[in-house]
């Protein structure tokens, strides 16, 4: 198969936007993740109905932040696998079928 009417190139461009995808997703969760846990915790001076501030909570009861930490974690698995394993594998497939001669693997496909 001739390298101009290979699948290479199109699945290696949705693989590099994958990773920049991935990439993206890290940065989000990562501010967010960084703002809870610093300046987002609060407590927060909030101007009262009688003028009087008061300081209002900046987390909820109940606010489970765990999630964040997963996306952030898939977020960086996808980066690794997706991202850098899946341009390196294109790489090295790209580059063994430049190795390959028609020759040769008409001579493979004849002994089977």
């Amino acid at each position: 198969m001739p390298l101009t009417r290979s699948l290479l190139v199109p699945i290696g461009l949705f693989t590099f936007l994958l990773g920049v995808d991935a990439a993206v997703s890290i940065g989000l969760v990562s501010t967010m993740v960084a703002f809870l846990h610093g300046a987002g915790a609060g407590p927060f001076p909030v101007a009262g109905t009688g003028g009087a501030p008061f300081l209002l909570a900046g987390t909820p009861a109940n606010l489970v932040t765990n999630p964040g930490h997963v996306a952030n974690a898939a977020g960086g698995t996808a980066l690794v696998l997706v991202g850098f394993g899946g341009i390196a594998a294109l790489w090295l497939e790209r580059r063994r079928r430049k190795q390959v001669s028609p020759q040769s693997y008409s001579l493979f496909l004849a002994l089977q």
